[in-house]
């Protein structure tokens, strides 16, 4: 099984399909632009799992590459907004009572403010995730 994490403010979805299927995009995809324009995307001839994690690997090699300077400096370990404006911004009429109560009973209570380690640890998970993605990158390929 191969398993794929999103992560965004705390909450984890995880998607897991079997790794032992290939899948291809299988015809082009048409589309109309933002200047009304018809475009043709042309479908990738390798298979959806190998161009995700080919994705994976120049992502991570890119946020390391921007991320690693930041780790001493100390301007950069905390939040440009405080948690002050989040708690407000959360009650604002435009919010769903959902989300309201996700914020109020998950990510209030185990907030914390980024420090340098944080950094430190976001750069350790994104070295992971390139030595993860390079290994599914050489497992497909092998194929």
């Amino acid at each position: 099984m191969m398993e794929i994490q999103l992560s965004h403010f705390g909450l984890t979805v995880a998607i897991t399909f079997p790794a032992t299927y290939i899948y291809y995009v299988p015809c082009d995809i048409y589309r109309i632009d933002d200047k009304g324009n018809a475009q043709i995307v042309r479908a990738p001839t390798l298979d959806i799992g190998l161009i995700c994690s080919e994705f994976t690997f120049d992502l991570s090699v890119e946020l390391l590459r921007i991320i690693e300077p930041l780790i001493d400096q100390s301007e950069f370990s905390i939040p440009p907004f405080g948690f002050e404006f989040f708690d407000q911004a959360i009650m604002h009429p435009a919010v769903s009572a959902e989300v309201r109560q996700i914020y109020l009973s998950s990510i209030a209570p185990n907030r914390q403010i980024p420090t340098s380690s944080s950094i430190s640890n976001t750069c350790d998970a994104l070295e992971k995730l390139k030595v993860e993605s390079t290994t599914r990158i050489a497992n497909q390929t092998a194929h």
